[in-house]
């Protein structure tokens, strides 16, 4: 604030940039014995689509490997977790579940409400492969990197073989 009582516009924007980010989460949980149950939606609401802890482990072994990339290209089909457009290549990281992964115990089939749950996974799939068709037909190497293969000792091995080799650090 200056002395005719405006405010800088510096300020303001990094106050509403901490409330956009605030304002995205929802609050912190209580633990269980001390809150009551939560609701489907409540539940629903803190499951993330970006910046997930599968997303940071390949995030951190593409850096460790000198790859250069940007985040969640929504310019290229299906907005890949990880893409470099200048080297063609694009990179899925899938949840499981979200994404039916055949054959995985963490890709389990719900029980319930199954008119809602097999439309929706179905749909996910059509949508991936109909994602992984456009970008191949734009001239990208595309891989996918399923949730349960984060801490496989192979994974590294497997980014070496799917990246350019004219940028990486192979240690």
């Amino acid at each position: 604030m200056d002395s005719s009582g405006a405010v800088a516009p510096s300020s303001i924007a990094k106050k509403s940039s901490l409330c956009r980010q605030f304002m995205s989460r929802p609050p912190k949980l209580l633990p269980r014995s001390r809150r009551d149950a939560l609701t489907r939606s409540e539940v629903m609401s803190r499951i993330r689509s970006r910046d997930t802890a599968p997303e940071r482990w390949i995030g951190k072994e593409l850096r460790s490997l000198g790859a250069h990339y940007r985040r969640h290209v929504a310019s290229l089909p299906g907005t890949p977790d990880f893409a470099n457009k200048s080297r063609r290549w694009a990179l899925f990281v899938h949840g499981c579940f979200w994404h039916s992964h055949k054959g995985c115990h963490l890709a389990s089939t719900p029980k319930s409400n199954l008119a809602y749950w097999r439309p929706k996974l179905e749909r996910n799939l059509d949508r991936d492969y109909q994602n992984l068709q456009a970008l191949k037909r734009l001239g990208f190497r595309v891989q996918v990197i399923w949730e349960c293969e984060i801490k496989s000792r192979t994974l590294r091995e497997r980014l070496k073989r799917f990246l350019p080799r004219t940028y990486l650090k192979i240690a």
